[in-house]
């Protein structure tokens, strides 16, 4: 998993980012890149134990994360993850499937105390958007089609 050079990760809730455009890029990919690779590693690996092996290779292009005020406003927004991905072939290096601007959406909570009741009892959104993104990955790699929300 990487991010591509020119991602954007729109996430204005992480804690400890600075304020410094390229600095804070840096900090919100880093913070993200765990739970992502976590949530892949969980979710693709199990699932695909085949003869031939191959390489999942996940180039994140934007993240998108609500604030917390408007979940609280607006209602369920959600969030996602978009990325380019290619299954390469780890023998002959051929690309034996590709997608860009694959996308997945995890679906917020609607509005009020609703949105402060998901952030005191759940995982953190980019944990919760990384699992949607893995099942939708997982499932559209088992089965050729493709849902929106994980």
């Amino acid at each position: 998993m990487s991010f591509a050079p020119d991602a954007k990760i729109l996430w204005s809730d992480a804690q400890g980012a600075p304020e410094e455009p390229r600095a804070k890029l840096a900090y919100l990919e880093q913070k993200a890149a765990e739970p992502i690779k976590s949530a892949l590693d969980a979710e693709i690996k199990p699932a695909f134990r085949g003869t031939d092996p191959a390489t999942l290779r996940v180039r994140i292009r934007m993240i998108h994360i609500q604030p917390m005020a408007a979940r609280i406003i607006v209602g369920a927004a959600p969030y996602f993850i978009r990325a380019d991905l290619e299954l390469v072939d780890a023998k002959s290096g051929q690309i034996l499937l590709a997608a860009s601007n694959f996308d997945a959406f995890k679906a917020g909570v609607g509005g009020g105390a609703f949105a402060i009741l998901e952030a005191a009892a759940t995982d953190e959104p980019i944990i919760r958007v990384s699992r949607a993104f893995a099942h939708v990955l997982s499932a559209w790699l088992k089965t050729g089609v493709k849902t929106t929300f994980g």
